[in-house]
């Protein structure tokens, strides 16, 4: 493995998870969590530091193992990564009603969108909270790393040679 020498913005695939629960009892000292993956590509930008591990070598398929968030021993299934899951930001109640409106009042496509949700999805109706949760989602005040997997698959060539990022 190779740390990166300076910061970098790299096209990857990486992951964001779905449906996130974790385990009500440790097992083996972890509290395991179970999710649903979902394929991301992106661009990222990576602090100088970050960690590259090419697969191209002797141990390359434990790198796979251990790193692809669906692989069953994976680190993200053992627990490793559980404070991506964590939500940090939030909103007040009074302060989400208002913002609501206003989203509402100025898009057309989210109150369609908001108002087939309340539609086809009683649980949702039913809950003041993830009603807000819904217009939080997509406020610029969501924390746009939440449930993002902070590992990513890079399948083109850096800019860069390994032999550059020590």
């Amino acid at each position: 493995m190779q740390p990166l020498s300076a910061p970098a913005t790299i096209e990857l695939t990486s992951y964001s998870c779905s449906d996130v629960n974790c385990a009500a009892a440790p097992f083996d000292a972890r509290v395991m969590p179970s999710y649903k993956s979902n394929l991301v590509r992106e661009r990222r930008s990576f602090p100088a530091g970050s960690i590259v591990v090419p697969v191209a070598q002797a141990a390359g398929h434990v790198v796979i193992h251990l790193l692809e968030p669906d692989a069953p021993d994976s680190f993200v299934a053992w627990g490793f990564f559980n404070a991506i899951f964590e939500q940090k930001e939030y909103g007040e109640d009074y302060v989400l009603e208002k913002l609501a409106r206003e989203m509402l009042s100025k898009d057309e496509n989210l109150r369609r969108e908001f108002e087939r949700k309340i539609t086809s999805d009683p649980k949702f109706a039913s809950s003041a909270r993830a009603r807000l949760n819904f217009f939080f989602e997509r406020s610029p005040y969501h924390d746009q790393q939440f449930n993002l997997y902070p590992v990513g698959r890079v399948t083109r060539p850096l800019n860069v040679t390994l032999a550059e990022m020590k």
